[in-house]
């Protein structure tokens, strides 16, 4: 497992930075940050999912409850609020958020 992965980060920070970990809301991919940041919706795209967290795109459920349990990451989706399914690639997350269109001098 590549360390560009975050599986291996969210371990790292649960055992190095456990307060952090456990007041943590939200972790993102950067581009499912982009997206939250711009439309505040908090889908996660299938691709990055699949491609750095694990996700078994194929499968139903898509996460592997064991698998996360064996690395101490039981509680990946309630501290980082990956939602229990990926968002199909190039859905539409909604329009520019209000606060997104002021922060880029569009209000």
């Amino acid at each position: 497992m590549s360390p560009e992965m975050q599986i291996p980060k969210l371990m790292w920070l649960k055992r190095r930075m456990p307060g952090q970990w456990a007041r943590a809301g939200h972790a993102f991919d950067l581009v499912d940050y982009l997206g939250w940041r711009a439309s505040g919706s908090s889908a996660r795209s299938i691709c990055t999912l699949a491609r750095k967290w694990s996700y078994m795109g194929h499968a139903a459920p898509g996460w592997r409850d064991d698998f996360l349990a064996a690395i101490d990451l039981a509680d990946l989706r309630a501290r980082t609020g990956a939602p229990e399914r990926a968002t199909p690639v190039g859905d539409d997350l909604g329009p520019l958020a209000a606060f997104a269109a002021a922060d880029l001098g569009l209000g």
